[in-house]
């Protein structure tokens, strides 16, 4: 059984077992500090397994001469795999996934926000005789984990907003620690608000002459059936795309003062430094709930160049690479 195995069972609250952990008080400080020392301890395991990532190929001692000309910057280069969810390079390699659904279909139409009530009665009802919210963070991101698949089986199955072409959400805290999701949708049936002279509605309330143009975009459908806020934004622009990829692939929340200059090549001392952990993030963690997902699933072509770092290519490229495979052939 894995660290992470062990704090995700011990955390459990089971019939007829006096879970001693959950009736301790403030959770706060003890989950923060197991998923720390989880992410710590899969962290130096990355370390030492640099040659096996093939850490050499990811840039040469030439390339960070030629670049900077700092002597500083210059020495062994410490990788923080795509594999390692949170990193750069995961968070980098989702938005380039992001990417391929707007190349194919272009802007998103929809984006959705749906934070956690913490009032739910989901929450309150277990509760343990005493307790208060701060104490069982771990109802709070279960619950929350609940309310995100109900809310893709009505986008998926029940085709609320009509049928979905594709869609990507991330999990993010708020700095009091509350889990929300962004949503991002591409659908079939667009939506639009007709004007006047399209046979849209209009009205006077007082002194003031309204129409569609007025309405927001909202949904009494997804209020009432989760109890919470969500906010549903038509966004179909590529400033908007732009802004929303860039927030939703922001990397983590750090807080530093630097008094001297990190080595750029160590990458993972770099995530490390000054990490800004909150109990929800870590029991959300330790639970093994996904952060990220995005459908359909898109295939990616991995490419090494000699002494080089990972090509992204795009759909045309591709094509041209299998031309030339063929024609070796």
């Amino acid at each position: 059984m894995s660290m992470l195995q062990f704090y995700a069972f011990r955390i459990m609250q089971r019939d007829g077992d006096f879970n001693i952990i959950l009736r301790a008080g403030e959770l706060s400080q003890l989950i923060v500090d197991v998923f720390a020392k989880i992410e710590t301890d899969r962290l130096n395991h990355l370390r030492t397994k640099q040659e096996q990532l093939r850490a050499a190929s990811y840039t040469a001692l030439r390339d960070a001469v030629e670049t900077d000309g700092d002597v500083r910057n210059v020495g062994q280069l410490v990788v923080l795999p795509s594999s390692f969810t949170g990193g750069h390079r995961y968070m980098h390699e989702k938005c380039q996934d992001a990417m391929t659904y707007v190349k194919h279909h272009g802007a998103p139409d929809l984006f959705i926000i749906m934070t956690c009530n913490p009032n739910w009665p989901e929450i309150t009802s277990e509760l343990l005789p005493g307790q208060t919210l701060k104490d069982r963070n771990d109802l709070i991101a279960r619950v929350f984990r609940l309310k995100v698949q109900t809310f893709m089986f009505l986008v998926d199955t029940q085709n609320i907003y009509g049928i979905k072409r594709c869609h990507v959400y991330t999990i993010e805290w708020q700095k009091r620690g509350l889990p929300h999701v962004h949503f991002l949708s591409w659908m079939v049936a667009l939506y639009r608000r007709r004007s006047p002279e399209d046979g849209g509605a209009e009205t006077t309330i007082g002194r003031f002459h309204v129409d569609t143009r007025w309405v927001i975009p909202y949904s009494p459908f997804l209020s009432r059936t989760f109890d919470s806020h969500v906010n549903v934004e038509y966004c179909r622009s590529i400033c908007a795309l732009k802004y929303l990829m860039a927030y939703l692939n922001k990397g983590k929340d750090k807080a530093v003062v630097g008094l001297a200059n990190l080595h750029r090549n160590e990458e993972i001392t770099r995530y490390q430094i000054a990490r800004y952990i909150s109990t929800n993030e870590g029991i959300w963690r330790i639970l093994q709930f996904p952060i990220h997902d995005h459908f359909p699933a898109v295939e990616q072509l991995q490419v090494h160049l000699e002494n080089g770092q990972r090509t992204l290519l795009t759909l045309k490229t591709r094509q041209h690479v299998q031309q030339n495979l063929l024609l070796r052939r």
